[in-house]
């Protein structure tokens, strides 16, 4: 039986692997199935890889659809979005505003701390409170450096910071459009209040011997004013109504305590002369022998005159009665 002789010219001689066994130009021609895959393959943009010798004809569509990216397209696709930059700004802004509520919760513990302790020493207790205040305005200075930084460039932050209550609010406002700031704002002038109404209080009750600067003498002077009389009111109160208290000195022995007090005042005894002066000198001596027992007024100078003990018992009335 003979083979059907093959119709394809010229490549009776030819060997597999020499140049025209396959002619590509007439397969392509005349078979449709390899045309369809090599066209539709080009067109994928898929060829990116040549085995054996390199093409460097490259067909025009695989060309235009070849995936390639240059160093700056590289950097650019690993870079943090716009999304993850501001995910990270926020992380940091609320570490920060953590940081600030821990600040101003020590600021107001501080100052509320004035009117529940000692409060004759309110005024030197909020003296020294100013290094705190100036500490604090410093650290919401640095605070609103920084948020410029971060670039939420808004100029009412120093002007906050400087009117410290106000910064939490006007930061929360400005960082995330919120008004939750304003709950530590309303704390802060909370304790404002009460340390006014407190200071106010001191002072009607104890008015200069506040400021006098020997922690002791305040409180010795203030536990004399405290003391309640027969007619159920304060010492203090009659004393300042009829005395300008200047200053005291104290001499503890043990339990013997001496307090000599200063006083310009207006108390008259008919039998001293005073020269018809509306105010003048005025010297009283308090004494207790036990802590357990009240302070007792021994002793009296009127313009420099010693009360005798019945002229010393009529200033005692009329200074613990008469409070014209």
């Amino acid at each position: 039986m003979q083979l059907k002789k093959d119709d394809t010219p010229k490549t009776e001689n030819l060997k597999l692997n020499d140049d025209g066994f396959f002619n590509t130009d007439t397969l392509k021609a005349n078979d449709h199935f390899v045309s369809r895959i090599s066209d539709e393959y080009s067109r994928t943009g898929n060829n990116t890889n040549y085995v054996g010798t390199v093409d460097y004809e490259y067909d025009e569509k695989t060309e235009r659809n070849a995936f390639r990216m240059t160093e700056d397209d590289v950097k650019k696709a690993f870079a943090p979005t716009e999304q993850d930059k501001r995910k990270k700004k926020y992380t940091i802004f609320f570490i920060s505003e953590v940081i600030l509520y821990i600040v101003f919760c020590v600021f107001i513990f501080f100052i509320s701390k004035c009117c529940f302790v000692d409060q004759i020493d309110i005024y030197y207790s909020l003296k020294s409170c100013i290094p705190l205040i100036i500490g604090l305005i410093i650290y919401l200075i640095c605070d609103t450096i920084f948020i410029f930084a971060m670039g939420e460039k808004k100029g009412g932050l120093f002007a906050t910071a400087l009117l410290f209550p106000f910064y939490p609010f006007y930061r929360k406002k400005v960082i995330y459009e919120s008004n939750l700031g304003v709950i530590p704002t309303i704390l802060i002038f909370f304790a404002g209040i009460m340390v006014f109404i407190t200071f106010g209080n001191v002072k009607g009750k104890y008015e200069n011997v506040m400021y006098w600067e020997d922690k002791t003498t305040r409180h010795y002077m203030a536990e004399l004013m405290d003391q309640e009389l027969s007619t159920n009111k304060r010492l203090g109160t009659m004393m300042l109504s009829r005395l300008d208290l200047n200053s005291c000195d104290i001499n503890i022995q043990g339990k013997n305590v001496k307090m000599v007090i200063q006083a310009k005042g207006n108390i008259k005894i008919d039998d001293i002369n005073t020269n018809e002066a509306k105010v003048f000198e005025t010297e009283m001596i308090y004494e207790r022998d036990n802590p357990e027992k009240p302070f007792e007024l021994t002793e009296v100078t009127l313009d420099g005159k010693t009360l005798t003990d019945n002229q010393l018992l009529q200033f005692q009335t009329k200074l613990e009665t008469d409070s014209r």
